[in-house]
């Protein structure tokens, strides 16, 4: 983990219904998450570069946007149960369509299912 994840935006995926509402975005928009992703024990949290979007408590059911947060926290976790995949890839920015699901809502009920 370097300093060059000192300041990012993070989607915050929390649980099955996290996951199932996650896909579900995916399959709408047809896209995929690239870029370094910390897994723990209770979901994801998908990092990028700050993109001045703002926090929201819920993209989704199960999902939240956290902005312009430190992960020097992050840094200092136990690591039993939490792993880091593409650490070291470049952070991406936020990409359109997860711009405009910060935006516009896509309704999704508490199963990850579009309603």
């Amino acid at each position: 983990m370097t300093d060059k994840f000192a300041m990012v935006d993070a989607l915050v995926v929390t649980g099955r219904v996290g996951f199932e509402s996650l896909a579900t975005v995916l399959e709408h928009y047809s896209a995929l998450l690239i870029g370094p992703v910390f897994l723990t024990p209770s979901g994801a949290r998908y990092l990028f570069q700050p993109a001045g979007e703002g926090s929201r408590d819920s993209v989704v059911p199960g999902c939240a946007w956290v902005a312009a947060t430190s992960y020097a926290d992050v840094r200092s976790l136990p690591s039993e149960g939490f792993q880091w995949i593409a650490a070291d890839e470049p952070l991406p920015e936020v990409p359109q369509w997860l711009r405009d699901l910060l935006r516009y809502p896509l309704p999704i009920d508490e199963g990850g299912g579009a309603r």
